[in-house]
């Protein structure tokens, strides 16, 4: 188990209100676009407001929770890119819900505050693959930033990569090129935010973190945003993200390539 690290990436809405007093996102609402939505529980409210002012610049939608089986009940309706609990709470601990949030949302990163003398307690569930990672206590807001954002890309990264497979076999039974291409445009906004530009070989994106697939006539690109590049700050994220939505493009070009739009 590393600290701090995440594990490679291999109806109407209604709302709900936490014990806090402060809503949490709706139920049903996008929780695989963008920004990411990170589920925050502590049963701490001092320290969760000061880990929500911590994360609040970032591009990030925050769900914050002071009662474990509360955001339990959350996750059984949300599928959030990162979830953040403090280990020592009553009822059901961190690594409980950890563990009982890896059945229900496997794809989403699982992060664990937790102080030095509680890493064997939770050996065992990050043994299971319920804990990604370890933030360890003290924190500091730097360091905690830094961490949630990386564990958020993380988790946007792998959940494009787990929805990639069932969006390319939707594509193979899609009647045209058009439609194919309308399918794309909706998988890219629902599961980052990205808006699909068509465009002539000419007219190409060329900035340093854009992706561009030409086609028959005009050709497909995307280009991260400023809030994606906020979001994934090193290389190695930005060029993981490119590469997924450059295979997207790719998928969608090679099922148009033998229909008529």
């Amino acid at each position: 188990m590393q600290t701090a690290t995440p594990v490679p990436d291999s109806g109407p809405a209604s709302h709900r209100v936490p014990s806090n007093g402060e809503p949490a996102p709706a139920h049903n609402e996008a929780t695989n676009g963008f920004p990411p939505l990170v589920v925050l529980v502590d049963d701490d409210p001092g320290v969760l407001s000061a880990v929500r002012r911590a994360l609040s610049p970032l591009p990030l939608r925050l769900a914050p929770f002071p009662d474990a089986h509360e955001a339990l009940e959350y996750l059984r309706h949300n599928d959030p890119a990162l979830i953040v609990s403090d280990f020592h709470m009553p009822g059901l601990d961190g690594a409980q819900l950890l563990d009982a949030a890896h059945a229900l949302c496997p794809v989403s990163v699982r992060a664990l505050f937790t102080a030095r003398a509680d890493l064997q307690v939770v050996s065992e569930a990050a043994s299971r693959g319920a804990i990604s990672c370890v933030i360890p206590k003290p924190w500091d807001a730097e360091r905690l930033t830094a961490t949630v954002l990386e564990l958020a890309a993380s988790g946007l990264n792998a959940r494009i990569s787990a929805a990639l497979p069932a969006f390319q076999a939707a594509l193979l039974a899609l009647p045209s090129s058009q439609a194919c291409r309308s399918r794309l445009r909706e998988f890219l906004l629902h599961s980052v935010g990205l808006v699909v530009t068509e465009e002539p070989p000419s007219g190409r994106p060329s900035g340093p973190w854009s992706v561009y697939r030409e086609g028959t006539g005009t050709g497909l690109g995307v280009e991260l945003t400023p809030a994606h590049c906020a979001l994934a700050r090193n290389e190695a994220q930005r060029s993981r993200l490119l590469a997924l939505l450059d295979h997207a493009l790719h998928a969608c070009l090679f099922a148009s390539a033998s229909m008529r739009a």
